[in-house]
C-alpha cells in the first residue's frame, strides 16, 4: 500500500506523528503466485484507516484502500484549529474556520511535482544528484511511523511513534 509515501509527504509539511491508531482489514484472502500458479495467503490489509495526532497541533486522518467501492482509493485529511486541507492522489482541497466547506486549491504548474522517487534514488546514490526531499533521517521516521500503524493494528490500541533523539 502507499501510506509511507503518504506519510512522507505529511512530514515535510506538518512534521511528524506523536501517537497512531490503526484499523484494517483483509477481504481478498488469497491471490495466485503469478510465477508458481500456487495461492498464497495474503496478510497486507487491502483497507486500512489510521488517525494520527501530530506534534504540532494537527491531526491526520490517512485512508488506504486496494479493494472495494466507489469512493477514493486513498485520501490524506489534516485537520487544525483554523482549517483541514485534504489530498486524495489527484486534488488538494482548503478550508478555514467559517468557510462552507473545502474547496479545490489551484497549484501553479511551477510548483507541482511529479513521481521520480526511483528516479531520485538511483541519482542520489550514484552521486548525480544530491538527495533532495527524503533523508536518511525522515526514512528512519516513516519506519517508525509505518511500524507504530502495524502494532497498533495487531494490538488494536493506541501506539506511540517513536522520533529520533534530539
Amino acid at each position: 500500500m502507499s501510506l509511507g509515501i503518504w506519510y512522507e509527504a505529511v512530514m515535510r509539511w506538518v512534521g511528524t506523528a506523536e501517537s497512531v491508531q490503526a484499523a484494517g482489514a483483509i477481504f481478498v484472502r488469497e491471490r495466485r503466485d503469478p510465477q508458481s500458479g500456487a495461492l498464497r495467503l495474503l496478510d497486507i490489509p487491502d483497507w486500512l484507516t489510521v488517525a494520527a495526532r501530530m506534534r504540532f497541533r494537527a491531526a491526520a486522518h490517512f485512508s488506504v484502500r486496494t479493494a472495494g467501492g466507489l469512493v477514493p482509493r486513498r485520501e490524506c485529511v489534516l485537520t487544525g484549529d483554523e482549517g483541514s486541507l485534504r489530498f486524495d492522489g489527484e486534488v488538494l482541497s482548503f478550508g478555514r474556520r467559517g468557510d462552507s466547506g473545502i474547496t479545490p486549491v489551484d497549484i501553479p504548474a511551477h510548483e507541482r511535482g511529479a513521481w521520480r522517487v526511483e528516479r531520485d534514488f538511483v541519482e542520489a546514490i550514484r552521486g548525480l544528484a544530491p538527495v533532495r526531499l527524503t533523508t536518511f533521517e525522515d526514512g528512519v521516521r516513516y519506519m517508525a511511523f509505518t511500524q507504530a500503524v502495524a502494532d497498533s493494528l495487531a494490538s488494536g490500541r493506541l501506539q506511540p511513534v517513536e522520533d529520533l533523539p534530539g
